[in-house]
């Protein structure tokens, strides 16, 4: 969404239940949840995000494939900052669930979080803390 967009609708809320059902939705999904994080926690601070800083700043454990000489392609679990297609990728998703906008100042996109995308990151947290809770 961009911020044209945003300010048309930025006073809109989610009812609960479509809360819900976007946290769920995202609750397993890491990169989407690091970023939700990283975008708010640069907004509280005042600073622009755009896809490099994400690159730059945000790791994840993924499968990275690794060849050595004389054996085959395997893959191995590995803590790897997030490529630059896969954070698009996941912006381009938020922006459309309205959770993110974005300004555009050429050649750059910089990202916010929107109100909506406040309530469902809040909602994850929650539905992660029950969950761990659940487990012990």
């Amino acid at each position: 969404m961009d911020a044209n967009l945003h300010q048309q609708f930025k006073n809109i809320s989610f009812s609960d239940d479509l809360i819900l059902m976007f946290a769920t939705i995202l609750k397993d999904d890491d990169a989407s949840i690091e970023i939700l994080r990283f975008i708010a926690a640069q907004q509280r601070e005042q600073q622009k995000v755009s896809v490099q800083h994400l690159i730059e700043n945000i790791t994840l454990e993924r499968l990275v494939g690794t060849k050595t000489k004389n054996e085959p392609l395997s893959f191995k679990k590995q803590l790897t900052t997030i490529n630059r297609k896969a954070a698009e990728r996941i912006v381009d998703k938020l922006s459309s669930m309205s959770l993110l906008y974005f300004e555009e100042m050429k050649p750059y996109k910089f990202f916010y979080i929107t109100k909506r995308g406040i309530n469902v990151f809040a909602k994850i947290q929650q539905l992660k803390q029950m969950e761990g809770s659940n487990d012990q």
